[in-house]
C-alpha cells in the first residue's frame, strides 16, 4: 500500500499527517518529510498524526525514534497524534509510548502545549 503525508500548521502546531502503511517501502519516504517538519519549526513541538497508518513495521518506528531524537537534538519536541488502534497498542507494547507524548486528536495536542 502508498504512503500519503500531508504537512499543515494548526494553531500554530506543524503537523505532517499520514495515510496508508509505514513499512520497508516507504519509510525513506517518511524520514526526510519529517525532518523537514522539524527542520522548519527549529526549537518548537511538532506532531505526527498516524490516525490514517494502517500498520507501521520496525523500520518505521525506527523512523520516529530518529525523528524524536532529532527534534530533541534542535530543542523541541516530536508528539505523536494516535486515537485507540493496533498502532497505539504496538506503540505501549513497544515501550514507545513512554518515549512520545502521545495525544488523540491533533486538537488536544494544541490544549496541551499552550
Amino acid at each position: 500500500m502508498d504512503l500519503h503525508l500531508a504537512q499543515s500548521s494548526v494553531k500554530g502546531l506543524g503537523v505532517l499527517s499520514a495515510t496508508g502503511e509505514i513499512d520497508v517501502g516507504t519509510s525513506m519516504l517518511l524520514q526526510p518529510s519529517l525532518w523537514k517538519l522539524i527542520d522548519d519549526n527549529i526549537g518548537r513541538t511538532v506532531a505526527f498524526d498516524v490516525r490514517g497508518v494502517g500498520s507501521i513495521d520496525h523500520l518505521g518506528l525506527g523512523v520516529l525514534v530518529g525523528a524524536l531524537a532529532r527534534a530533541a537534538r534542535y530543542q523541541g519536541d516530536l508528539l505523536l497524534i494516535c486515537g485507540p488502534s493496533r498502532l497505539l497498542d504496538l506503540l505501549t507494547v513497544s515501550r514507545l509510548d513512554r518515549a512520545f507524548r502521545i495525544y488523540p486528536t491533533v486538537l488536544d495536542a494544541t490544549e496541551a502545549i499552550s
